[in-house]
């Protein structure tokens, strides 16, 4: 090892030293807006890898000064999506996550933001990190009269997000080209363990993947009840996208009423339910799409499913979208349904847990149920 290498070990372990020692956890403890105590103040207060503890405080905090910007990386921890909401006051977004900077965001609901442009509820700016973990996002909206360029009326995605136990719900992406009714991905997006729900836009009422070079990976997800006037009524993929073990239910649009397909798209052991417009699966001109096998589809899919264990034309048979134990509401697989232990049967875990998380096996007797919900017991 020579001295350049030693010196340069001795300034990273200073570093993260320095890091560790000066990380420290800022309390929140009132619902005002600003000022002393305010979850605003302790974002302006904060140092990279400080906690931001506001499981505390019970109520809302209406926004009346602008939008909460994170200029450091940091961890932002409520006591509950039905313990502490971030109310935008319909006048600004909640959350802006500015560029290198890395944010987590835990247990909260996010809801009445407003942006004329993009991101109602939330911005995250290309090269920025954030996870979002058992929090809620809803009735969130992004446009103005008169302004065709509306992305995100949820949350609108430069970077790098991962959505984990969450719902994101009622959130709109307005105009006549309004795009990602719940989420317009410009980045690198996952969705785990998660419900997208009654979401409008004119394109993706779910989610938008805008572009070639954006990937979006959906798993042991439901996306139910999503509408787009135009194109991709559950999800519009203009990049590359992956969904598996998961269930796309009562989605609608002019074309793609569950998903549209511009760019390559993977798909397995998913349902795909028709909503009251719109093929479950869309697509103009040559488009990639391979069927990863054990699917079910309500039509027939635009002939994109023909893979071993692929189910068109068949009704799936589910229940609505309705709290069935977890954090986030699910579809049910009811009795008599085709998607029970028709999955792929070479299946093993990971993941453990069907999307309703612990105490939910994913495996529940002997073979993988098709979709996000797995039936515990034999019916």
């Amino acid at each position: 090892m020579n001295k350049f290498t030693v010196l340069a070990v001795c300034l990273i372990c200073d570093c993260v030293l320095t890091i560790a020692v000066h990380a420290t956890t800022i309390t929140v403890s009132n619902t005002n807006d600003d000022g002393p105590g305010s979850l605003r103040q302790a974002l302006i207060d904060a140092n990279d890898g400080d906690t931001i503890d506001a499981t505390g405080v019970s109520g809302v905090i209406t926004l009346v000064t602008g939008e909460l910007l994170v200029e450091k990386s940091v961890t932002i921890n409520a006591g509950g999506a039905d313990v502490l909401a971030i109310d935008g006051n319909a006048s600004s977004r909640a959350f802006h996550i500015v560029s290198g900077e890395t944010a987590t965001i835990s247990a909260m609901t996010i809801r009445n933001g407003h942006d004329d442009t993009i991101g109602g509820g939330i911005e995250n700016e290309g090269g920025a990190t954030l996870t979002i973990i058992n929090s809620t996002l809803g009735g969130n909206t992004a446009g103005s009269v008169g302004n065709p360029e509306v992305e995100g009326g949820g949350i609108f995605n430069g970077g790098t997000l991962t959505i984990f136990s969450s719902t994101v719900t009622a959130n709109t992406a307005g105009g006549i080209s309004g795009a990602g009714g719940g989420i317009y991905n410009g980045g690198t997006l996952t969705i785990l363990n998660s419900t997208v729900s009654a979401n409008t836009a004119s394109t993706g009422g779910g989610v938008h993947n805008a572009a070639a070079a954006t990937t979006v990976t959906i798993t042991n997800s439901t996306f139910s009840g999503n509408a787009a006037s135009a194109y991709g009524g559950a999800c519009f993929n203009g990049g590359t996208m992956q969904i598996a073990n998961s269930t796309l239910s009562g989605n609608s649009a002019s074309t793609g009423g569950g998903i549209l397909v511009f760019g390559p798209l993977q798909i397995g052991s998913t349902i795909l339910n028709r909503g009251e417009a719109g093929a479950n699966i869309g697509s103009f001109g040559e488009v990639t799409v391979t069927s990863l096998g054990y699917n079910l589809s309500s039509d027939d899919a635009g002939g994109h499913l023909t893979s071993a264990g692929d189910q068109i034309n068949t009704d799936p048979v589910l229940g609505p979208l309705q709290d069935n134990g977890g954090p986030t509401f699910t579809h049910a697989l009811l009795r008599g349904s085709p998607a029970i232990d028709a999955g792929d049967p070479s299946f093993t875990p990971p993941p453990r847990h069907d999307q309703r998380g612990r105490g939910f096996a994913r495996v529940a007797h002997g073979r993988i149920d098709v979709g996000s919900f797995e039936v515990q017991r034999r019916h």
